[in-house]
């Protein structure tokens, strides 16, 4: 991955993962219910598709989220009270959060009008794809035991400013929040809440 061709982005909080069901939205969530608390967090799923009217890669018709007729689709989450990942980030206290769909090649071009409809704000996002054509303030990446990471996360890997084994614990999210409060200005952190006391959200990553 060459860095000449890697866009700054200021204020975003990457989350990656070498796999499915590696917990990226519940560690999404966690921070979001940790950060909110000083100041307006931004939240974002992006789901990168290499092709216009591709078919899911998991098998089976899908549940249509990864075919596109466009370069790109963006949508913001008004309702909290369904079982989507991205309501449970919304109920974990983000301001907004939106869902992007995006071809691979359009992926800069998707980013640059989320930042555009979502503001300045601190943006948590998850996607491997999207440390290809951005810098975050922080990257994470969350590995799913020994099973073989995706080619999305092999592209990124090396990127990564700390890597952490899923399920993550406690102590793991107090040196993600200890990495970003290095890299943020943010005031002066809290207690961290227990992880018993987070909530679950909604569906497994997708």
């Amino acid at each position: 991955m060459g860095s000449h061709s890697v866009k700054t982005a200021q204020n975003l909080i990457l989350i990656g993962s070498t796999g499915r069901n590696a917990g990226k939205t519940t560690l999404a969530a966690a921070l979001i219910k940790k950060l909110c608390e000083q100041r307006l967090i931004n939240a974002a799923k992006i789901i990168t598709v290499e092709r216009k009217g591709a078919l899911c890669p998991h098998g089976g018709k899908g549940c249509g989220a990864c075919s596109l007729e466009r370069d790109f689709v963006l949508c913001e989450e008004h309702a909290c009270l369904t079982s989507k990942d991205t309501a449970g980030l919304l109920m974990a206290g983000a301001n907004r959060v939106f869902l992007l769909r995006s071809l691979k090649q359009a992926l800069l071009s998707a980013f640059t009008e989320l930042r555009r409809q979502a503001g300045n704000q601190t943006l948590i996002a998850e996607s491997n794809s999207l440390r290809t054509v951005v810098k975050p303030a922080f990257f994470v990446m969350l590995t799913n035991g020994n099973i073989q990471p995706k080619p999305s996360a092999q592209a990124v890997m090396e990127a990564a400013d700390l890597i952490v084994s899923a399920p993550f614990t406690e102590n793991d999210l107090v040196r993600i929040l200890a990495h970003i409060l290095a890299r943020l200005s943010f005031p002066k952190q809290k207690d961290i809440q227990p992880l018993a006391a987070l909530r679950p959200t909604g569906t497994p990553p997708h």
